[in-house]
């Protein structure tokens, strides 16, 4: 073997080994520039001391990135995709204020009383089973959204 093949050879593994290392990088750079927030619904008691408060539905942002995100808004898309119910002001019976800055591997949990989505949903037209989607948006305008929950309208309202 030459040593014009064997630079050749050493050139080119350079070369791979360089186009490895720098698409590594980028990854890397990306994805400590993108938020990363799992959205969850569920439903839940809120605790007062030694008491239960009433059900709740509650959204649950929990930051998988590496970065700090500010939240800055929690709600539910309606099934006709234009409309959501915005949780204008969660804090009452919930546990963070917004805008909330949520910092990495940490969550934030807010909820609304199911009776007061029911009114607000039927004030809207909405009766009966309504597939609600969760969402929130943070500060950057990104929107994260969670899993479809079916909420029963007339039962919440006739609770009471």
């Amino acid at each position: 073997m030459d040593i014009e093949r064997v630079l050749g050879i050493v050139v080119a593994a350079v070369a791979v080994f360089g186009a490895v290392l720098s698409t590594l990088n980028f990854r890397a750079q990306r994805s400590h520039r993108l938020a990363g927030i799992k959205l969850k619904v569920s439903n839940g008691f809120p605790v007062y001391g030694p008491r239960l408060g009433d059900l709740q539905l509650q959204l649950d942002a929990i930051n998988t990135g590496d970065r700090s995100v500010v939240i800055s808004s929690f709600g539910f898309k309606l099934p006709d995709g234009d409309k959501r119910l915005y949780l204008i002001d969660p804090t009452f019976k919930s546990v963070q204020a917004l805008p909330h800055e949520l910092p990495p591997h940490r969550n934030c949990l807010v909820g609304e009383d199911m009776r007061i989505i029911a009114s607000n949903l039927a004030r809207e037209g909405y009766l009966g089973t309504v597939r609600l989607v969760g969402f929130c948006t943070d500060q950057e305008g990104n929107e994260f959204l969670g899993q479809p929950w079916d909420f029963n309208v007339n039962e919440w309202r006739a609770v009471g």
